[in-house]
């Protein structure tokens, strides 16, 4: 290969761990022609950040931007944490995604994340097996859910008013509000404890959530319901 051995290094382990054919192709692409090195170093050579708001960036192939890679690795970390800090009745999570490009992809890798390591799962976007249906969640929604279910943490993937080609990871704590120091400094550690893919978690999305029955909770219709009630009931006179 043409590029410079700590650029193909890190090629290398990107085609090792992603198993996602879109983004795979995008990296194998890029590699075919030596003249998009540039291009590569500023996907390969830095790990997108994880912040206060968890994850936000364009969605495109590589260590640097959003993709169902880096967002399994966010969630692998962020499950971590929550295990390590929070006794086992806090050992759960809501998970919430709007109608962006991918977001349902991100919203079912960090399910399958959870469910592998025995979290509960509270789902706000579930089409029961049927993929021409399309489930969406108002972003309020997830917080809410959280603090209604006494979840230990809750991600959104929305990128707001960003434009169309980003996405995010919104991450909130158990308090229903999102992360804060150092929160985010110690999730982010996590992370690059937990780079490797786990097992199975490529799998298809509906196997996992079949094999994992009694952890997986179609949320969506009471809890929205609950919402507008207690709207209703504080809001409107």
């Amino acid at each position: 290969m043409p590029f410079p051995k700590d650029l193909q290094a890190k090629i290398d382990l990107w085609l090792e761990y992603d198993q996602n054919e879109q983004t795979r192709n995008e990296i194998l692409e890029l590699c075919k022609n030596p003249s998009n090195e540039t291009k590569l170093h500023e996907r390969m050579d830095q790990r997108i950040q994880f912040g206060t708001a968890g994850l936000r960036s364009s969605m495109e192939a590589g260590w640097a931007r959003m993709n169902t890679l880096t967002v399994l690795q966010a969630s692998q970390g962020l499950c971590s944490y929550i295990k390590k800090t929070e006794p086992a009745e806090k050992h759960s999570i809501v998970i919430g995604h709007d109608h962006r490009y991918h977001s349902k992809e991100f919203a079912e890798i960090t399910a399958k994340c959870f469910l592998l390591q025995g979290f509960k799962v509270y789902y706000l976007n579930y089409c029961k097996g049927n993929s021409d249906t399309e489930v969406f969640c108002h972003t309020p929604l997830v917080p809410f859910a959280i603090n209604s279910l006494k979840a230990g943490c809750g991600v959104m993937v929305t990128a707001s008013h960003n434009p169309a080609k980003d996405n995010g990871f919104k991450v909130y704590y158990k308090n229903g509000c999102q992360i804060i120091p150092p929160h985010d400094h110690l999730i982010s550690e996590e992370i690059l404890q937990n780079l490797k893919p786990q097992e199975q978690v490529w799998d298809n999305f509906e196997d996992i959530v079949k094999s994992n029955k009694e952890l997986f909770y179609d949320v969506k219709d009471e809890m929205l319901s609950n919402y507008i009630e207690k709207v209703a009931k504080e809001l409107v006179h």
